[in-house]
């Protein structure tokens, strides 16, 4: 089941609520009560799930403005059906009914991200302003149990381009729009037992608050956290951290996470969408592939090995396994 998120044109605030595409969109935002809320969607990775059902990466099939410069995965999940996990037999069947176009053209390449998903991404980031359509031919077609109800067809406009880049000699995140340094903001990154992952990550979930509580027993506690935007499937996010103030810009204190102040964490909060670049450099691990929406961690040519449309089909990739990250 997706999660969609609204936009308060009365307060401003932004929420991601769990529901089915057939669901009635939320009609009251839940800090002012007002009514008028903006259904936002964002993506621009497409994600393909099997067992006779399927989905994109879209939240809505409206035509919206919205920031997926980044390799955005909120869902949309068909209503067919629920929950499956297997993935189409017919691979190259299957692969030939995805159809992505963009204007201006951009060159991309689907990717088996593991056995039952595909994603796909383009070369380079979207460019700003650029016009996608997405069609899921899969209408009547057969799959591992079943077959496809309907064809889907998505519309999206490409917004702003919001990268925010992390340097651990440093200290600083660097973000930048559409090109231009916009803020630097000190950070303190994970201390050496407990390092941060170098890579190309992105902004997986995001809320105005969430309990963070300890996984070592050695280490425990349970704290509110504000302005959390998630960026790896094992924990590490983008929060503020008053209590590390002083050591921001300066050494790393986390627990893995990127801590920022208050103010600038409900100034980046503000800023992102789901889906926004985030890379880190120079910290001693390496991101895994997987531990997160990672379809950026890989060059091109090792992305396109994934793909099923080429002369051979490659072997898939393990899905990610790791071990869960202590937050903070």
């Amino acid at each position: 089941m997706p999660f969609y998120e609204y936009e308060c044109p009365h307060c401003g605030n932004h929420h991601e609520v769990l529901q089915k595409i057939t669901d009635k969109p939320l009609a009251k935002c839940p800090n002012c009560g007002k009514k008028g809320l903006k259904k936002l969607m964002s993506a621009p990775v497409f994600r393909l799930k099997g067992s006779g059902w399927y989905e994109t990466d879209f939240k809505s099939d409206k035509e919206n403005k919205r920031n997926l410069h980044g390799a955005d995965k909120e869902e949309a999940k068909s209503a067919d059906k629920a929950d499956g996990k297997a993935r189409p037999k017919a691979v190259n069947r299957s692969a030939k009914r995805l159809l992505v176009t963009s204007t201006p053209a951009q060159v991309g390449s689907w990717n088996w991200f593991s056995g039952t998903e595909v994603h796909y991404r383009p070369k380079e980031y979207w460019q700003s302003g650029t016009q996608l359509n997405v069609r899921l031919a899969t209408g009547g077609l057969a799959m591992a149990k079943g077959f496809g109800v309907k064809d889907v067809t998505v519309h999206a406009t490409i917004g702003d381009a919001i990268v925010m880049t992390t340097d651990d000699a440093t200290h600083q995140m660097t973000v930048t729009k559409n090109g231009q340094v916009i803020k630097t903001i000190p950070v303190s990154l994970g201390k050496k037992g407990t390092p941060s992952s170098s890579g190309n990550m992105v902004i997986m979930t995001k809320n105005p608050s969430e309990v963070f509580v300890s996984t070592d027993p050695k280490d425990p506690y349970r704290t509110e956290v504000k302005w959390p935007q998630r960026i790896t499937s094992s924990g590490q996010y983008i929060h503020a951290a008053p209590w590390s103030v002083d050591a921001q810009g300066k050494r790393n204190v986390s627990h893995g996470c990127t801590n920022v102040s208050m103010g600038n964490a409900k100034w980046l909060y503000d800023l992102t969408h789901i889906g926004d670049p985030v890379i880190v450099k120079g910290t001693p691990r390496k991101l895994d592939w997987g531990n997160g929406w990672t379809d950026w961690s890989r060059t091109w040519d090792e992305y396109v090995k994934g793909s099923a449309l080429g002369a051979a089909p490659t072997e898939e990739t393990p899905a990610w396994t790791g071990s869960m990250d202590q937050p903070g």
